[in-house]
Parts: C-alpha cells; sequence; structure tokens
C-alpha cells in the first residue's frame, strides 16, 4: 500500500496495531514515531497438503510512504495529469460525471489508486 506522506501522519498507530500478539513487523524507521515502511506477513488460506498437513498461504502487506519519492502535495502532483492519463476513472465514468470527479478535491484520491 501507498500512502502519501505517510511519515508525517501517524504512522506508528499502524504499528501499534500491527504489532499487536507480538507478532513480528519488519520496518525502516525515520525516528521513534515516525516509518517510512512497515511491512507484515499475514496469512491469507490454510489447506492440508498430500500428507494431511496443515500448509498457510502467507502474504506480505508492505506499507510505503510516497512522499519520499515524490515531495509535493497530491494536489501538485495530481495537476500534472490530464484526462487521458486517468484511465481507470475513464473506464467507468464520462461526461459530467467525469469532469466532477477530476475536479481538484476528488482529483487527489483518484491518482493515488
Amino acid at each position: 500500500m501507498i500512502l502519501h506522506n505517510f511519515c508525517g501522519y501517524d504512522s506508528h498507530l499502524f504499528i501499534k496495531k500491527f504489532a499487536r500478539n507480538g507478532e513480528k513487523i519488519e520496518c525502516i524507521p525515520n525516528n521513534e514515531e515516525k516509518y517510512i515502511s512497515f511491512s507484515k506477513e499475514v496469512v491469507v488460506d490454510e489447506f492440508l497438503n498430500k500428507e494431511e498437513k496443515h500448509v498457510q498461504v502467507k502474504r506480505e502487506l508492505k506499507f510505503l510512504d510516497s512522499f519520499r519519492f515524490m515531495a509535493s502535495s497530491l494536489d501538485a502532483l495530481s495537476k500534472n495529469l490530464s484526462k487521458e492519463q486517468c484511465k481507470n476513472v475513464k473506464s467507468r465514468y464520462s461526461g459530467k460525471q467525469l469532469d466532477l470527479l477530476l475536479r481538484k478535491g476528488v482529483r487527489m484520491s483518484i491518482w493515488i489508486r
């Protein structure tokens, strides 16, 4: 997951929530309360193999701060986008609905998806 200015926000609250029950979390800290990145393995499924042993299927959830790579506000970054570059939004909306979605306030959330 990519979150913009995650380090400047309450990233430490995410860490506390994900680190419950002594589960292992890997992180790159900036200081005690600000984290550039962190990740955690989570179990998404479980099945029995041929030997009748339980096997867990795990995936890694990784959180990154996009502000570290693009040090500007989302508003400023999204202004660089044209209508043609918003392919996912254009595939679902058109006309006035598309124009409303691409206005300043909504454009910021569309850009990061």
